[in-house]
């Protein structure tokens, strides 16, 4: 078996402002995207264009759109001529030295559109293939703000779909490293308390006069957390009336910080054999998935 493999999928929102916006609008967006090729300069001289869009299936383009991001890299202005001793930072190098075939540090992301759910879902992480969500939301921004298609559509908005961390997904999360739980104890006491476990922290904390209750679980060393049903309890009451501050290591073996307190871009990882299975047919399968599961939340 060939060494696994992950991929990360981060998720864009797509809304049209116009009078009667209908699935077919998002549909006509892209097709003439098929066409636009310009290339958008970013920050850290990151240059970005859309190539091969095209619909997944050519006789329904309700069904998505999938396409690939080409990203490279410019050459530096500040140049120096160890001949003539000089500096020269007006010279265009990139253009006058290197033929116009070639370009530095090129990756690739794909991702596919879903107009009936008005979600793009575009690779992030691919080997070593890396970018941030946030240049990719950059990215689309700026290839949809034209006149152009202003003229056509009034307004697009692009948005980074955000990751609520719930108490069910932070005892979902494998190898668990360490928990913080804060429960804070509110002017009045809690209107819904439901569980015998809920009632006795709290009523401890009003007994105690304690403003805040506190948990620090961490794992041993080279092991990690194993949560029992009071420990499960304690965090949907941390979530709920407080929050959790959680370490884990995630699939590339790296350590993350997350909280309930903040929001962060969606991303999800999905690990494949690279030797035994099509990619194309997972990207599919796989942006599918999220752009449906995005919806139903």
């Amino acid at each position: 078996m060939s060494k696994q493999q992950t991929v990360n999928y981060t998720a864009l929102d797509l809304k049209i402002f116009k009078e009667n916006v209908s699935d077919n609008t998002y549909v006509e967006l892209f097709t003439g995207l098929q066409t636009n090729h310009r290339e958008i300069p970013l920050s850290r001289d990151n240059y970005l264009h859309v190539m091969n869009l095209k619909p997944i299936n050519e006789d329904k383009p309700l069904n998505g759109f999938i396409g690939t991001i080409f990203k490279r890299n410019s050459l530096p202005n500040d140049w120096y001529n160890t001949e003539k001793e000089t500096r020269n930072i007006k010279e265009n190098v990139e253009e006058k030295y290197i033929p116009g075939n070639l370009k530095a540090k090129v990756r690739f992301f794909r991702f596919a559109f879903y107009p009936l759910q008005r979600k793009l879902i575009c690779e992030i992480k691919n080997g070593n293939n890396k970018i941030s969500e946030s240049v990719i939301k950059d990215f689309f921004e700026k290839l949809l703000d034209t006149d152009r298609l202003k003229a056509i559509f009034t307004r697009i908005d692009v948005n980074l779909v955000t990751e609520k961390i719930t108490s069910e997904k932070i005892i979902q999360t494998p190898q668990l490293i360490q928990l913080e739980l804060i429960v804070q104890n509110h002017i009045e006491y809690p209107k819904k308390i439901i569980t015998t476990f809920e009632k006795e922290i709290f009523s401890e904390m009003v007994e105690n006069n304690i403003l805040t209750y506190s948990r620090i679980l961490t794992a041993e060393k080279s092991k990690f957390l194993e949560l029992n049903s009071k420990t499960k309890a304690f965090i949907k009451l941390a979530v709920d009336n407080g929050y959790v501050n959680y370490k884990f290591k995630n699939l590339d073996n790296i350590v993350e910080k997350k909280s309930s307190n903040d929001s962060y871009p969606f991303i999800k990882r999905v690990t494949y054999d690279p030797k035994n299975t099509d990619l194309y047919a997972m990207l599919l399968r796989e942006t599918a998935m999220i752009a449906t599961d995005l919806v139903k939340k």
